[in-house]
């Protein structure tokens, strides 16, 4: 072995780490976003250098699309399908597709271009300025609305194949009325499943817990919080994310 072979032999490592984390920087990095009508805020915590949760928004036309999807597995292979949902998802957007339609030509082309087992779930949600937002579910867990009027929260859930599992599978998509103070939270599994020492997951109740008590907190404010209580309740096994949009006007 000749010296450079040495060098590259010892080094590859550190090497590899190195890409990994410049992958996920680069396609998942923290979600920061504000204009006259609403905000977001919204971060991935991946496992390893590289996971396969994704949180995005993307403007298009004058709309705000805000959307997680969780790729199935870990480590690189999850890292690469997720760059790929989210390469599709934001082509599809250029061009104008509604979310049923766009899930529905992602759904198409993932199995051609992944491992058999591999999918992804979903959840986004469209923002045009109106009183109501278009929001669709596809084998993931249930959208969290804070009505402000009210000082509830409302799940929003759908029963829908995840992508890439079934190409001929239909897509659907719901509305809900929402107003000036409501907060939406989207959320992956990774998060809400993580269990104490006796195996009880955190679960959706104890985030919405925290959503309702800071529910009037800059977001990011609320995700800290979020975090906090996650990271006390058990260890990290699993990538976790969170999305928060607050509706300003």
């Amino acid at each position: 072995m000749t010296v450079l072979e040495s060098s590259y032999v010892e080094h590859a490592p550190h090497l590899s780490l190195a890409v990994a984390r410049a992958m996920q920087s680069t396609l998942a990095p923290p979600i920061k976003y504000k204009d006259a009508s609403l905000e977001a805020y919204g971060r991935t915590i991946p496992r390893e250098a590289v996971g396969g949760d994704l949180v995005d928004l993307v403007t298009s036309d004058g709309d705000v699309i805000a959307y997680v999807s969780d790729v199935s597995g870990h480590g690189v292979s999850a890292g690469v399908l997720m760059g790929m949902v989210k390469t599709a998802v934001r082509y599809g957007l250029m061009f104008g597709q509604g979310l049923p339609q766009l899930l529905e030509g992602i759904n198409r082309v993932l199995p051609s271009v992944k491992e058999p087992n591999m999918y992804a779930t979903f959840a986004g949600m469209r923002f045009d300025g109106a009183s109501e937002m278009e929001y669709i579910v596809a084998g993931h867990l249930p959208l969290l609305h804070y009505r402000q009027t009210q000082k509830d929260i409302v799940r929003l859930s759908m029963e829908q194949f995840p992508v890439g599992l079934f190409p001929e599978a239909d897509y659907l998509s719901g509305h809900v009325t929402c107003g000036p103070g409501d907060v939406f939270a989207m959320v992956t599994d990774g998060l809400v499943e993580t269990a104490d020492a006796w195996e009880e997951q955190f679960g959706l109740q104890r985030l919405e817990s925290v959503l309702r008590d800071c529910a009037m907190r800059p977001l990011a404010r609320i995700y800290d919080a979020a975090l906090e209580a996650v990271s006390r309740h058990g260890k990290q096994l699993d990538d976790r994310s969170l999305m928060l949009v607050r509706v300003l006007g």
